[in-house]
């Protein structure tokens, strides 16, 4: 998702995350994305198993008709049979499910959507789906301006359908407590360090309280803040903390390589939240909002061995050509390698020329460099 210089969709994201960790503030996420799509928004959970609804929220809705959705409707809605179907992520419309001209036979058209400036339907995205229920995220769109409403309501849902999901399957997973997020963090072998508004450091995980004790890497001022006696990495942590104080995605800097003499190369990511990321971790856990992170890859951001096998693995590196791409990634020589394991130069030369190319990076430097970037928890590989 685009999202730079966008504050509009900042602020829907803003508010999924923000109902990740207080279930509470889902209403409020309703209403914002009513008005930015100008059109009634419904967040519904449905039991297929016979039990019918299971709760509904909608911005943009007159109460009394989502009470009533709620009590009866729900239980006729014609659409509910691509609700059932649709897997979760995908976004369609109700046009996929039933043709408009057996809509409009409906008890749930005549009664329900006509009074309500006669709705012909709209798009849905599954947000989650469990044992027999799913949670849809829906847009109703009105038969005055149908066809243009639709299409941006779509491109609406399809943006933020995967959010709302990371969102309702952390909250499961925090139960609406600091404690939970605090535990995955810490779980981590990346050195995590949060960074609130102000470029103040929040929290920082087990790796990288160890990497905050190493004066000659990366260290906290008495404020908080973070320095660096090694130039390129403070002004890489200068650029950071402004772009996380103006919430501009646009001018956050590209992960740094570095190397160290404690910790040999490691690479920094920075990260500014809510972004696009695997491990969305919403900000409002705290009372002072996180706004951003560093994390660190490599040697210093470690307690134990990155997990390179996985990453290798979808590249789809033989478990030879594994073995020899750890043993690079940890530091190792090419001759050492061949020496220790009995192979003569030839065939490991021919393995790393190998994994060069199935990685598509040129020199075996590129590939370490590669491989440290996708390694990160926030920033999911591009394969």
């Amino acid at each position: 998702m685009a999202v730079a210089g966008d504050k509009s969709t900042l602020e829907v994201l803003s508010a999924i995350y923000a109902a990740a960790a207080d279930p509470g503030k889902w209403q409020d996420f309703c209403d914002i994305l009513s008005r930015k799509a100008g059109a009634p928004v419904m967040l519904l959970s449905h039991n297929f198993n016979g039990q019918g609804s299971c709760g509904v929220l909608g911005g943009g809705y007159d109460p009394d008709y989502l009470e009533s959705y709620h009590q009866y409707y729900a239980g006729i809605n014609p659409w509910m049979k691509m609700i059932a179907a649709m897997p979760s992520g995908i976004t369609g419309t109700s046009d996929q499910a039933l043709a408009k001209h057996d809509l409009f036979r409906t008890e749930f058209y005549n009664d329900w959507l006509k009074p309500q400036d006669d709705i012909h339907g709209g798009p849905a995205v599954i947000c989650h789906r469990g044992e027999n229920t799913a949670t849809a995220l829906t847009m109703s769109c009105a038969a005055s301006t149908y066809d243009t409403a639709l299409e941006r309501c779509f491109g609406l849902l399809d943006q933020v359908g995967s959010h709302v999901n990371r969102a309702i399957t952390m909250s499961r997973a925090l139960t609406g407590s600091r404690s939970g997020l605090v535990g995955c963090l810490s779980s981590l072998n990346h050195a995590v360090i949060l960074v609130h508004r102000s470029g103040r450091v929040a929290f920082a995980n087990g790796p990288g309280e160890a990497m905050l004790t190493s004066p000659d890497f990366i260290s906290m001022k008495p404020g908080g803040m973070l320095t660096s006696p090694i130039e390129a990495v403070e002004v890489f942590l200068a650029r950071t903390v402004d772009a996380i104080h103006r919430h501009d995605f646009a001018a956050l800097p590209l992960p740094l390589a570095i190397r160290t003499t404690a910790f040999g190369v490691c690479m920094i990511h920075p990260h500014i939240f809510p972004a696009h990321a695997p491990l969305p971790f919403p900000a409002s856990i705290w009372s002072d909002p996180v706004a951003g992170a560093l994390v660190l890859t490599g040697k210093a951001g470690l307690r134990s061995k990155p997990a390179f096998r996985p990453l290798l693995q979808a590249f789809g590196a033989t478990p030879a050509e594994i073995r020899l791409g750890k043993a690079v990634l940890e530091g190792m020589a090419l001759t050492e390698y061949s020496s220790r394991n009995c192979l003569s130069h030839h065939t490991v030369r021919n393995q790393m020329r190998a994994l060069l190319l199935k990685t598509g990076t040129r020199n075996q430097s590129a590939f370490i460099l590669k491989m440290l970037r996708l390694d990160s928890p926030f920033v999911p590989p591009e394969l």
